[in-house]
């Protein structure tokens, strides 16, 4: 899993970040810098969380359209560059970057994690048996249940608007999308 995995689920971080950089909201880099000094001249420090896909536009495209073998395309690393950015803008401050994938990677599973991979797994290989195709299989309401994968893509998520409306975005350059 790539380190810009976590904030795929923003509440992981919630009560820690003080700016959550997303994908579906650009920023301007200077606005970002002038927004993280004010935070760190306020609060001593400040936590910027980074997901996955945010800031793409701030990067030079590559001119081959580069995938991995699920045919997603392959982002570049802005975190790498914005602790660059950062460092040569704000001179002063002592930053760390964390990269955190090792750190998930060498945890050891725990029990419950166990139980449910092998119960989805379990229930994918009794629906393939049954006949059934294009779903997959996820807990509902303490149910295991057979879903559609057409259902689930076309699905919003109530997490992204949870997002929205507990940050404060002063980055943005475009309105928030409406859902």
């Amino acid at each position: 899993m790539p380190p810009e995995d976590l904030t795929r689920e923003c509440k992981g971080c919630a009560g820690v970040v003080d700016v959550c950089l997303i994908p579906e909201i650009e920023f301007d880099l200077d606005q970002l810098v002038k927004h993280l000094t004010g935070i760190v001249e306020k609060k001593g420090h400040c936590v910027v969380c980074v997901a996955e896909g945010a800031g793409q536009q701030l990067l030079e495209k590559q001119t081959d359209d580069r995938t991995d073998l699920s045919g997603n395309p392959i982002l570049e690393d802005v975190g790498r560059f914005l602790r660059r950015t950062f460092k040569s803008k704000i001179k002063d401050a002592d930053l760390k970057y964390i990269d955190p994938s090792y750190m998930i990677r060498s945890v050891q599973t725990t029990t419950g994690d166990r139980i449910l991979c092998k119960v989805l797994g379990q229930s994918a290989v009794h629906g393939a048996f049954a006949g059934f195709t294009g779903f997959t299989v996820g807990l509902v309401n303490t149910h295991y249940v057979f879903l559609p994968i057409p259902t689930i893509i076309q699905a919003t998520r109530s997490d992204w608007e949870e997002e929205v409306a507990a940050a404060v975005h002063p980055l943005a350059t475009r309105p928030f999308p409406v859902f």
